[in-house]
């Protein structure tokens, strides 16, 4: 019965609950939302039946009002609500006018093999937000992959394992290239005269955790100390792009863990499954 009463709640009662604490007045949170006194008066004893509990003190007279303890926890709720609401109509309104959203792209093979990598590289840095799916990433990396074989030939081999649970988690776009770049231009061995990439994508705990992974170990640059774990290209554009990137999309709640050894290197991205940067499918 408690939680069929809290279904009566409504997004013009909460934006009534704020604009009168932020007023301290019935009156001034009319004007400031267009309605008549009454009409806000009215929505805060609906807020107050549907949650069972009075939020507001009202005094009388020309006294100012102001939230009682509940009143001021569930302002706390609410504002959260309608910053979400805010996220939300900016997101749409960015979809609205292609600046976020999904991409897809119809190609012919060769277009795919020789063309469209370059395209998509400058689309995603003139349109930062609009997101691609794990399948739709991996999907670049493979066609990115397939040039780079017209040039080393069989010395190239990419082995891609990514989970069910994966395939559809969006993440922004151009985080796995750089990553495969790195693993080409420092996994390439003399001594075999090949390399073998590794992909793996896996859901654990509602986090997204990708691997790159290359032959090539850490060597003289993990006995002298580099950041990372020891490879040397944890200094390189490479990486500190992606870390950039992240930190723009999931601020400190995203990492990029490199760990390198005389048997290979792995860098690894654990980020949650959605993004707080405004403007980003959630």
């Amino acid at each position: 019965m408690e939680r069929d009463r809290w279904l009566g709640v409504e997004l013009r009662h909460l934006a009534a609950l704020e604009a009168v604490a932020r007023t301290r007045s019935f009156g001034a949170a009319a004007r400031d939302l267009g309605y008549t006194q009454s009409a806000v008066s009215q929505q805060i004893a609906q807020l107050e039946r549907s949650v069972g509990v009075r939020l507001v003190d009202r005094p009388g007279g020309p006294r100012q009002v102001d939230l009682t303890d509940a009143g001021r926890l569930l302002l706390r709720h609410a504002d959260a609500i309608v910053a979400q609401l805010d996220a939300a109509k900016a997101d749409m309104a960015a979809l609205a006018e292609g600046a976020a959203g999904p991409l897809r792209v119809g190609i012919y093979q060769s277009v795919g093999a020789r063309i469209l990598p370059a395209l998509l590289r400058r689309f995603r840095e003139e349109w930062p937000r609009v997101e691609v799916s794990v399948r739709e990433e991996i999907a670049d990396v493979t066609q990115y992959f397939a040039i780079e074989r017209l040039r080393f030939g069989d010395a190239l081999c990419l082995d891609v394992r990514i989970e069910e649970d994966a395939r559809e988690v969006r993440i922004p776009s151009l985080i796995v290239q750089p990553l495969v770049e790195n693993a080409i231009r420092h996994g390439l061995s003399p001594a075999t005269g090949g390399t073998r990439i590794g992909i793996a994508a896996s859901v654990r705990d509602r986090r997204l955790l990708l691997r790159v992974c290359d032959p090539g170990g850490g060597g003289e640059a993990e006995r002298n100390g580099a950041e990372g774990n020891g490879d040397a290209r944890a200094e390189g554009f490479g990486l500190r792009y992606v870390r950039e990137r992240l930190r723009y999309f999931y601020g400190q709640d995203a990492s990029v863990t490199l760990d390198a050894s005389a048997a290979g290197t792995s860098v690894t991205i654990d980020v949650p499954l959605g993004s707080r940067q405004p403007g980003f499918a959630k």
